[in-house]
């Protein structure tokens, strides 16, 4: 294909109307804004209400400590740290062991599983234990 070549031919009328164009539009920009006479600010008689904060509350997990719930299985964690490794890896899950003085989950003490699976449903969750 062959390059094709443009002209264009500008005479001095043509930059003349642009000119005035340009400097007619930029003369609208540069006026000042028209000024509004407002009204002095009132002040409110009566104050605003205090806000008071919320009461935190904390997130329950499936098995939240309830004073009714048997305490947890090594199924039950064994199934938590599952999730947790597939969300956060391998090692957050061992360093989590330990804290409970194991290297495997047989080696903690069973009494200890509500406090791992605490540890693992927040692990799980992406909060630190």
């Amino acid at each position: 294909m062959a390059d094709q070549q443009f002209s264009i031919t500008i005479t001095g009328a043509t930059l003349r109307e642009l000119r005035d164009g340009l400097r007619a539009m930029l003369d609208r920009f540069e006026e000042p804004a028209p000024k509004r006479e407002d009204a002095p600010a009132q002040q409110l008689e009566t104050p605003a209400p205090k806000l008071e904060a919320a009461p935190t509350q904390q997130l329950e997990t499936p098995e939240s400590k309830r004073e009714d719930a048997p305490a947890p299985k090594l199924e039950d964690v064994r199934a938590v740290l599952v999730e947790a490794a597939k969300a956060v890896g391998g090692e957050p899950v061992r360093a989590l062991l330990g804290k409970y003085g194991a290297t495997r989950l047989q080696d903690v003490d069973p009494e200890r599983f509500p406090e791992l699976l605490q540890d693992a449903y927040s692990l799980r969750d992406g909060v630190a234990f």
